[in-house]
């Protein structure tokens, strides 16, 4: 009978050995379909990438650098909608259903509060940049600026794996549209495209475009700007519409201004263009 009993128990353990571990994995994958995990990989890398702690100099460096690559992060738009009870993030062209309804909606939200938190966060940016002459006057704190599009960018660079974090918002308010380059990390605007209607022109104060190199040196932490960059070119390139270099044959009017760093220089561009809409361009360090 002990024998019995001894072939009875190896039979049984056998046949858990085999069923087991495959009944576990299909519980364990119940488990997380019912209890869905949302893994936020673009905070997981942005937190990496920052534990370097670079300054927004350095990442203007890499930016311009002919070893970086970027990578444009899953960007999902804040958007609360409900679908036969289930809350549905969308994430570009595809419907992704997350969980029941309370639990996507707290991450709809969470979603939503981040990128209205850079949006306030962006427009005390410009307002700062106006005030010190690095931009000319475009919206004052009451204006309605509407935020049309954004998306999140990893940039890596090949030789060191040194990377950032930054993020692209274009921006809407007459008379202006703006597409803006950001720093994740520090909030500072590192390039910007300005876009407004033919006939008019911005409004760059009583000093003009005087103190645009020094402000943005300034701004973003370099060391000197060259003085050359306050010639009578650039000056025209900034504060002229750009239908006015058009009347003269040119379509596209570029230039750029040199900033030195730990030894470094960088010659960020600045162009000034008209577009195929007839409306007018200027642009500053846009890649």
């Amino acid at each position: 009978m002990r024998n019995v009993w001894a072939g009875l128990a190896a039979a049984a353990l056998l046949a858990a050995a085999f069923f087991l571990p495959a009944a576990l994995s299909q519980w364990g994958d119940q488990r997380l379909l019912d209890d869905p995990h949302i893994t936020r990989q673009d905070e997981e890398r942005e937190g990496f990438a920052e534990s370097l702690q670079l300054s927004v100099a350095e990442k203007l460096f890499l930016l311009r650098s002919s070893s970086v690559t970027s990578v444009t992060l899953a960007d999902m738009e804040a958007a609360s909608i409900y679908i036969e009870g289930k809350a549905v993030l969308w994430k570009k062209d595809e419907e992704i259903i997350l969980t029941e309804s309370l639990a996507a909606a707290e991450e709809l939200e969470e979603i939503e509060r981040k990128w209205t938190q850079r949006l306030d966060r962006l427009r005390s940016e410009i307002r700062g940049l106006q005030a010190t002459g690095a931009l000319p006057r475009l919206w004052d704190a009451e204006a309605e600026v509407v935020c049309t599009d954004h998306h999140q960018t990893l940039y890596i660079d090949q030789e060191s794996q040194v990377s950032f974090l930054a993020y692209d918002m274009a921006l809407n308010s007459q008379p202006y549209s703006m597409r803006v380059t950001v720093d994740a990390k520090t909030g500072r605007i590192l390039g910007f495209r300005l876009n407004w209607s033919k006939g008019s022109r911005p409004d760059w104060g009583f000093r003009g475009t005087a103190k645009f190199g020094s402000a943005w040196r300034d701004y973003w932490g370099m060391d000197s700007v060259s003085s050359a960059w306050n010639n009578e070119y650039i000056r025209a390139l900034l504060e002229m519409p750009a239908e006015e270099f058009a009347r003269n044959g040119s379509y596209n009017s570029n230039a750029d201004v040199s900033f030195t760093y730990d030894g470094q220089t960088l010659r960020a561009p600045l162009a000034n263009w008209v577009s195929s809409g007839g409306g007018c361009v200027l642009e500053w360090n846009m890649a």
